[in-house]
């Protein structure tokens, strides 16, 4: 019963994934029939094109590029700047995927620059978040925390929700990095009660709980990150997550193997190398043959461990992925001294040490200590600045609704007096006292059109006396044939009205 319960789950959960990848698909080729009905190369053609190569950023890297390589020369015919900032984007975050990551640091530095002429804060700290990355995977981590900090203190200034919640995730993966694992873990907790909040940070969510997930492994919870890794594969495959499918598959085959399902361990393994094939992801590919060198390991299959460890080694060498490389020589290290062949395991020991001193130089350690200091300072100060401006704009909006509710009273009270001098002058009145009362009414008139139009004239003026002083003369000058207009309607209005009662004659 049991197992056709689960055989029911799969299926339902399986119709549920191909249903979110259909209505992707919808959406893909929606854009892409619109970009055929675009003959005129304008600007409708330069959105569809950076919207086909954001989507398709997730799903086929080389038509993502090529979508938005188009995009980018169009934007430069059109000299519009923030097009070709957002096309150098994705065009960075494709060479990201396939681990070509110095060509991805020329794509974001190139984007960066325009988005810092152009004045954009968000594209600025988008471009430093993402350099952050590139020099994380690089294994320059002193690098990576400076450019996460830059972009953490602009997104706190900014009230950039999302993209704090994803600088908290990669500083949390540099502290990691660095073994300051309560750190990182405090980080990611952060990222992800943050990302529960809303549907649209279900990617941050993802990687918060992946990265979770990794830390409870190291500590040997092993049950806590199988819960978590399954939760990361349900979001990415509703999102339509594809490229981090690799990486995915990849943490839960070596949970499973951690905990001893051998059999399952090696189905998700194999899954995490042929997509990350697929989507030549060179960065799981690496990690994803050292993990199954683990796997081998665990069941005292030395010799294979090394041929995949070996495999792994290769590739992060190319990518020049310094903390895959020293991971990589520390396994194959460990694994020639069960072999008892002390010589490679000098030889791989040595090599483990050299990545090592590339990574965590003293030198680097201690700026990394003064690049931390500062982070927290000026993060600090941020968060200060940005809660001063939500005040200053709470008090704009409560001093605007004030000041509507004057404008109310005093319109209230006008349209009140007008009433009832109407109300009295049917009675017998005075023509001294009909001009007295005509004078107060237009006075209050007059009062009440300064009172409206004093926050825009401060606009012009900047408060300056004279300036406010000349702006409210002209409006009374513009205002005296309106008066002399009301004036004659309201005399001869309660004129009338007075000699109607005491003498039942009409005045022309």
């Amino acid at each position: 019963m049991i197992v056709h319960l689960r055989k029911i789950f799969f299926i339902v959960c399986l119709l549920s994934n191909t249903l979110n990848v259909f209505a992707q698909d919808k959406v893909i080729d929606s854009l892409e029939k619109q970009l055929n009905s675009l003959s005129a190369k304008d600007t409708n053609r330069l959105s569809t094109l950076i919207l086909l190569g954001r989507v398709l950023s997730k799903k086929d890297l080389n038509k993502s590029f090529t979508y938005a390589q188009e995009a980018e020369k169009l934007a430069k015919s059109l000299k519009n700047e923030k097009g070709e900032a957002n096309a150098l984007q994705i065009m960075g975050a494709v060479e990201d995927y396939k681990a070509n990551y110095n060509q991805a640091i020329t794509y974001m530095e190139a984007s960066l620059s325009i988005n810092k002429k152009i004045n954009s804060q968000k594209g600025v700290a988008s471009c430093l978040n993402n350099l952050g990355n590139y020099h994380f995977k690089l294994g320059n981590y002193l690098v990576a925390i400076q450019k996460h900090s830059e972009a953490v203190v602009i997104k706190e200034k900014i009230g950039d929700e999302g993209g704090i919640i994803t600088s908290n995730i990669n500083i949390g993966l540099v502290y990691d990095q660095m073994k300051d694992y309560d750190k990182a873990k405090t980080y990611f907790e952060k990222a992800l009660q943050a990302s529960e909040k809303k549907e649209d940070y279900a990617e941050q969510q993802a990687a918060a709980l992946f990265n979770l997930a990794a830390l409870y492994s190291n500590e040997g919870g092993y049950q806590q990150s199988l819960a978590y890794n399954q939760k990361v594969l349900k979001i990415r495959e509703e999102i339509g997550d594809d490229v981090h499918l690799a990486e995915t598959y990849r943490a839960l085959g070596e949970v499973h193997t951690n905990l001893k399902d051998y059999e399952i361990a090696k189905k998700y393994l194999d899954d995490a190398i042929k997509t990350a094939k697929e989507m030549e992801d060179r960065l799981t590919l690496a990690v994803g043959y050292s993990s199954i060198g683990d796997w081998h390991k665990a069941q005292r299959q030395y010799a294979l461990s090394n041929e995949f460890h070996l495999k792994g080694y290769e590739i992060a060498k190319e990518i020049k992925a310094k903390h895959v490389l020293k991971d990589a020589a520390e396994d194959l290290k460990a694994n020639f001294v069960e072999l008892s062949d002390y010589k490679n395991a000098n030889i791989w020991g040595k090599k483990a040490v050299e990545h090592q001193k590339e990574i965590f130089s003293e030198d680097m350690q201690k700026e990394f200590a003064r690049a931390e200091g500062k982070l927290d300072s000026e993060r600090k100060l941020a968060k200060e600045q940005r809660a001063k401006e939500i005040k200053e704009q709470q008090e704009a909006e409560e001093k605007q609704r004030t000041s509507n509710l004057q404008y109310s009273a005093i319109f209230i009270a006008l349209v009140a007096s007008f009433l009832i001098v109407v109300g009295f002058a049917r009675k017998t009145m005075r023509s001294s006292m009909v001009e007295n009362i005509v004078f107060f009414i237009l006075l209050i008139f007059f009062e009440f059109i300064l009172v409206f139009l004093d926050p825009f004239i401060s606009v012009y003026t900047n408060g300056f006396p004279l300036f406010t002083l000349l702006a409210n003369v002209a409006v009374a000058l513009a205002f005296m044939p309106i008066h002399r207009s009301l004036e004659k309607v309201l005399k001869k209005k309660l004129a009338r009205e007075k000699y109607e009662a005491r003498l039942g004659i009409d005045i022309e």
